[in-house]
């Protein structure tokens, strides 16, 4: 699984103590796999990650996941970790809010 092909955000669910982000990635050939990433209610709730950040964070996440484990699939369920919130913090440090370039 070398490149990503097209990967699709379906959704999330609300656990009992995470919610729950899916995304489908389809190959070429048209075969496709789901992986989960589980972000806790904790981290939510202590201001380590942002509702709206989360999504991209798992994204980012599955990015890294994919060239790691290349050519095997990454792990179809993986938790998203306090590591996984501070390399999105650092990628985005110094960008102000609502600046376009």
């Amino acid at each position: 699984m070398a490149t990503m092909g097209q990967v699709s955000y379906v959704g999330f669910k609300n656990l009992a103590t995470s919610r729950e982000y899916t995304f489908r990635v389809t190959q070429v050939d048209g075969t496709s796999n789901d992986f989960m990433f589980a972000v806790s209610n904790d981290a939510f709730l202590t201001h380590h990650v942002r509702y709206q950040d989360a999504a991209e964070i798992c994204f980012l996440k599955l990015q890294r996941a994919v060239i790691a484990s290349d050519p095997a699939l990454p792990a179809a369920r993986q938790d998203v970790t306090e590591q996984d919130f501070e390399a999105y913090r650092l990628a985005h440090q110094g960008r102000v809010a609502g600046r376009r370039l």
